[in-house]
């Protein structure tokens, strides 16, 4: 369904009146922007001659609104007026393919030329895309209790439903939205519309009635060992590796971003053991999580991410190997969380696991994840973010201070607002010292590599408990 009011509302983002513009048709200056363009906010834009334009949800569809356009001759961009009141300023690509630019709210923008697809007529009686392993999204009730159903469909329209006392097998067609099956093990017959609204679901309307399914991956399991009475996932190199392969038939250019593991609470009734694998589309910007368990693997497909671009190379240490390290370097079983992915620091990537236990007095620890050397500082460049609003609003608060210091005559060191006294952030100075600096700057480090937030704000503000101190070294 669309949410009309979210794309009017991104249209109002990202879209200022046309003014002294000249409305004329494309020229050598703009180039021939005349077409459809999938557009940043989502649907597709049809510009034609004469200045008219008009947006659709999809390709094909009514219009739901139109707008005006031209070329601004004096710098060659394309002027674009919106009815929600905002102009957008584009340039036509020297290929032809893309218009990029900005508008007057200051938000990029950037469309491409939209292609039709060329129908692809399935290899088989079934598409490429219904073939694999569905799982209905809610249990069967059965005389003998509720039940999984699990739908296997094949190149070849053969097909397989495990449903406990219902399950059958046979053959099915499926072309265009429409689907029939018969079954061969019984006198079973459906049938009825399909759709899939992303790779990994499946909708279907049947004489049987209504089914969301889920794509699941029964043969991709999740390897693991015990390491100090604690299961934990092994032989994760290689199954990265075998992922890729599933992956890239969601998305040929997708690669591995992101690996986590979290530890779960063995009381919970689902709980079990599993990791998670992030991919990116870097040509889509869409996403795609693996979710790899002891028994199989399910997914869940993304539009639009924003999970960095920095693909996980082949070769990485496995996580049993660099929490063995990790324990060198202090940290307690059990192991509470991990994740593996491509930082940026400075100007150079770096490839590191992040491991974290919940128990004993460090919490944290950064490994180099090609030779498992210990990472000092701050990886991700947050604390350098932190620390700097913290700095702002510490400059603030002087300010509101700094008139009632001149009427009152106070001096700058006796208001404890001056700029060299204040403790706000980690890498300012204090009464106390360098020494002390130093101390809260490791202390916010650590603290923050901990997951620990009320402990990092307490040493922020510089109002650290005994036990922040004890605990992150300031």
């Amino acid at each position: 369904m669309w949410r009309w009011s979210s794309i009017f509302l991104g249209l109002a983002v990202l879209l200022l009146p046309c003014t002294g513009v000249r409305a004329q048709g494309p020229s050598a200056d703009c180039g021939s922007p005349i077409g459809k363009w999938d557009w940043p906010t989502g649907g597709v834009v049809t510009i034609v001659p004469g200045g008219q334009l008009s947006w659709a949800p999809v390709a094909g569809g009514p219009a739901v609104f139109t707008a005006t356009w031209a070329c601004d001759t004096n710098d060659g961009q394309i002027v674009i007026a919106w009815p929600q009141g905002i102009t957008d300023r584009l340039r036509l690509s020297a290929d032809g393919e893309r218009l990029d630019g900005a508008n007057d709210r200051g938000v990029t923008l950037a469309a491409r030329r939209w292609r039709e697809v060329e129908a692809v007529v399935p290899a088989g009686p079934v598409p490429p895309a219904l073939v694999g392993t569905w799982l209905l999204e809610v249990m069967l009730p059965t005389p003998q209790g509720p039940v999984a159903v699990v739908w296997t469909i094949a190149a070849d329209g053969s097909y397989v439903i495990h449903a406990g006392p219902s399950s059958h097998a046979g053959t099915m067609t499926a072309q265009g939205g429409n689907w029939e099956q018969a079954a061969t093990t019984s006198d079973f017959t459906d049938g009825g519309t399909y759709a899939l609204p992303n790779w990994a679901r499946l909708q279907t309307r049947a004489r049987s009635g209504m089914g969301g399914w889920n794509r699941i991956q029964p043969d991709l399991v999740l390897p693991v060992i015990e390491v100090s009475g604690q299961i934990l996932p092994s032989g994760l190199p290689e199954l990265a590796s075998r992922a890729r392969m599933v992956a890239r038939t969601w998305r040929p250019d997708a690669e591995l971003v992101g690996i986590e593991f979290e530890q779960r609470d063995s009381n919970q009734w689902n709980a079990k053991d599993e990791a998670e694998l992030r991919y990116v589309s870097p040509a889509s910007g869409g996403g795609l999580v693996m979710t790899i368990a002891t028994d199989g693997t399910w997914f869940f497909a993304h539009d639009v991410v924003n999970w960095g671009s920095g693909a996980i190379p082949d070769g990485f240490l496995d996580l049993p190997a660099v929490w063995a390290i990790a324990r060198q370097h202090g940290l307690v079983p059990p192991l509470a969380r991990a994740d593996l992915q491509v930082w940026q620091p400075g100007d150079a990537p770096i490839l590191a696991w992040r491991l974290s236990s919940d128990r004993g007095e460090k919490r944290g620890v950064s490994l180099d994840g090609v030779g498992g050397t210990l990472l000092e500082g701050d990886l991700s460049g947050y604390v350098a973010a932190y620390n700097a609003q913290w700095q702002a609003a510490a400059e603030g608060l002087r300010r509101l201070f700094a008139p009632a210091r001149q009427a009152s005559g106070w001096s700058s060191g006796s208001s404890g607002w001056d700029s060299g006294s204040s403790s706000s952030s980690s890498s300012s100075s204090s009464d106390s010292g360098s020494s002390s600096s130093s101390g809260y700057d490791t202390a916010s480090q650590n603290s923050w590599g901990a997951g620990d937030m009320d402990a990092y704000n307490r040493i922020q503000s510089g109002t650290p408990t005994g036990d922040d101190c004890y605990r992150y070294g300031c």
